[in-house]
């Protein structure tokens, strides 16, 4: 037995492909100590060495693991196989028995995660404001929609369908993330549900990596070497939904949001967690076309955009807006003057917007207000809105 670890030991050390578990080092010791209780000083130093490269050859395999990128599904018969069997677990956990089942908010909601890049984290807040924005959760009740858009999420991450980031420090799990294989399922039974469509009638894997989804009704602003072609959108007159996927360098057209008469959401900002994850327009006059022809428009997203220094005053004439996200557009020095004209305005975001030196005069006339962030304290030449006027605001949630 001897001979046998010796020659163990040295081939394993040669050959890093035969490594040999904690079981087999065990037993291989438990041999020796029986067979030749005065084991060799060499044979001892060989037994250590051999133990070494072991751990070595352990930590080695766990670190390539971890850096290695989940491979995509091959796109095969296999494939195909288990991925209508994981369609049918999946309706089967929701309970899905007719397709126009889908019109509940727990299932619409659910299929909107198909438009999100793979293993990325995304921010509860954010998905709350686009289900808001696309109508997929309201008010019900005493309820405002907000918080059954809450419901709804931690109804999605009982299920197991969503996970909680585990670097998330809050307690309230406010980031989330969905396993690539839901992901891919959902995606077809998005498509086979009228939500989206491919551009392309065959599937590859990087069609489901970089989410080359688009529709009549939603366009994807995805970066990168393929960049979307901003002037073919502009007569595309039902898109209802704009979203930024990762595009960090917006190149719009003036006139580029002019036809888009049935939009409802437009979310150019920035969704990921990190605040490293910055995004810059090179000319904000894009926004002078949104005015009073753009009455459906419910959720504006402008967060962490640079280089935007003021709104267009035709922004307070979009009539449904109720969610308008400026938070950290660094570069914004002031809000619109007539912003009191925004009854439906629910959301007001203007946290770390450091430029701007006072809340505008109506600030307090905002009566449908529930959440307000970023309220600038100021001197009274400065700040016409003071932070007392706020309690005429009942619906301000504390």
């Amino acid at each position: 037995m001897a001979e046998s670890l010796d020659e163990s030991g040295s081939g394993d050390m040669k050959d890093s492909t035969k490594v040999q578990s904690w079981e087999e080092i065990t037993q291989a010791i438990r041999t020796n100590l029986d067979t030749d209780v005065n084991l060799s000083e060499d044979k001892l130093v060989k037994l250590e060495d051999f133990v070494k490269h072991y751990r070595k050859e352990k930590l080695s395999l766990k670190h390539r693991q971890n850096q290695r990128e989940v491979p995509p599904p091959i796109i095969s018969g296999e494939w195909r196989e288990l991925d209508e069997e994981s369609k049918n677990l999946l309706m089967r956990k929701l309970q899905i028995s007719q397709r126009n089942t889908w019109s509940s908010p727990l299932k619409r909601c659910l299929l909107s995660f198909a438009i999100f890049p793979e293993n990325l984290i995304i921010k509860k807040r954010s998905l709350i404001y686009w289900w808001i924005g696309q109508g997929l959760v309201s008010q019900r009740g005493h309820k405002t929609a907000e918080q059954v858009g809450e419901e709804v999420y931690n109804e999605l991450q009982k299920q197991g369908l969503i996970e909680p980031d585990d670097n998330d420090p809050s307690p309230l799990m406010n980031r989330c993330k969905m396993h690539p294989w839901i992901r891919y399922m959902l995606i077809s039974v998005a498509e086979e549900a009228g939500f989206f469509y491919f551009k392309s009638k065959d599937r590859t894997p990087e069609d489901f990596r970089n989410c080359s989804l688009s529709s009549s009704r939603l366009h994807l602003i995805v970066g990168g070497e393929d960049s979307p072609q901003y002037t073919d959108l502009s007569v595309h007159e039902d898109v209802s939904m704009v979203f930024n996927v990762n595009q960090q360098y917006l190149s719009l057209p003036p006139r580029w949001l002019l036809n888009m008469k049935r939009l409802m959401v437009l979310q150019l900002g920035r969704w990921q967690h990190s605040p490293m994850h910055h995004i810059e327009v090179d000319d904000q006059k894009f926004l002078d076309a949104l005015g009073v022809h753009h009455k459906h428009v419910k959720f504006l997203s402008l967060r962490g955009i640079s280089r935007i220094t003021t709104l267009p005053d035709s922004i307070v004439q979009l009539v449904s807006l109720e969610i308008l996200d400026l938070r950290a557009c660094h570069n914004l020095e002031k809000l619109p003057e007539d912003i009191a004209s925004s009854k439906k305005l629910t959301h007001l975001d203007v946290s770390e917007c450091y430029l701007i030196e006072r809340m505008p005069k109506g600030t307090e006339k905002l009566s449908s207000l529930q959440v307000l962030k970023g309220f600038v304290i100021g001197t009274a030449r400065k700040n016409p809105c003071r932070i007392s006027d706020l309690r005429k605001l009942t619906k301000l949630k504390g």
